[in-house]
């Protein structure tokens, strides 16, 4: 159980680095002067491949944009027991039980802002937006990763999407609150 959980963790963070990657090679440009005659490699497919437009947080996310900018309207709110199947399914993916020997575990918060498309899924990277004292950033980096994993949140529902498109959640050892 322990390796099939480490894999998917190295998993996630190979992707989170490639998505990092990406959007630094977007500003990366290589000039014809850079280039010496005697070079075999294909420069202009390179920098036609790196003068692309970088993918978009959607693109990136597994959500989409267009549900999110498109949204008008005055929803009602949602109801507790909504809002209790969200919390639910993402305490399922919250792990850190470890953290709860720290000294400061009672002190330790974390505070995310997440966006999400009409079908529940995240919308490019959950941002964190405060964290407490002590291990509250490895705290906020293992919320963040269980808001993407535990995506899509299908269970809320789409008549009250401007309920909770964007959404700010906090998190203790305890779980999301």
């Amino acid at each position: 159980m322990a390796s099939w959980r480490l894999s998917k963790m190295c998993r996630q963070s190979a992707v989170l680095l490639a998505m990092l990657c990406v959007a630094m090679l977007g500003s990366y440009s290589v000039s014809a002067s850079d280039i010496s005659s005697k070079d075999k490699f294909n420069y202009d497919a390179l920098n036609e491949l790196l003068e692309k437009t970088p993918p978009s947080p959607a693109a990136v996310g597994r959500g989409n944009r267009d549900d999110h900018d498109n949204y008008s309207g005055s929803t009602p709110p949602i109801s507790q027991s909504e809002i209790d199947a969200f919390r639910a399914k993402l305490n399922q993916c919250y792990e850190v039980s470890f953290l709860a020997a720290s000294s400061d575990a009672g002190r330790m918060y974390a505070e995310l802002s997440v966006e999400l498309a009409k079908d529940g899924a995240v919308i490019g990277i959950p941002n964190i937006n405060a964290v407490g004292p002590g291990a509250s950033s490895q705290l906020a980096v293992l919320a963040r990763k269980a808001i993407l994993e535990c995506a899509p949140y299908d269970m809320l529902p789409k008549d009250k999407y401007g309920s909770w498109r964007d959404v700010t959640l906090r998190f203790s050892v305890a779980g999301m609150q």
